[in-house]
């Protein structure tokens, strides 16, 4: 079973989760995805290491919060896994850029509308 983890964590993106809540996770109905609206040092104690297949990021606040959400995250990532967010754009989230640089380099993907998708190897 592949086991998604969508990492919410704002306050402005609540109506994101709800989104979420509402659009995806009914459609599944065996515990593989997981909506989290926690800081990451928290949420990464709920998680075994290897454990994930997916992390979505949606945060798009500051260079340490995003930094801080990659690292404790990353071990729980099966190899051959991703890591994926919003918010690649050097110019309206440079925070966000420089973050996932210092942590993962340049992603695998970027798309247009400034997602980005990185491969755990």
């Amino acid at each position: 079973m592949n086991k998604i983890i969508i990492n919410i964590c704002s306050p402005t993106h609540y109506t994101t989760h709800n989104d979420i809540v509402y659009n995806i996770e009914p459609k599944y109905d065996d515990d593989s995805i997981f909506t989290i609206n926690l800081p990451s040092w928290k949420s990464r104690y709920i998680f075994n290491d290897y454990s994930i297949d997916c992390v979505y990021f949606f945060r798009v606040t500051n260079f340490k919060y995003i930094r801080d959400d990659l690292l404790n995250y990353m071990p729980k990532i099966k190899k051959g896994g991703y890591m994926c967010g919003i918010g690649y754009d050097t110019i309206q989230y440079p925070d966000v850029v420089l973050a996932i640089n210092d942590v993962i380099g340049i992603p695998d993907i970027i798309f247009p509308d400034n997602k980005w998708v990185y491969r755990i190897v």
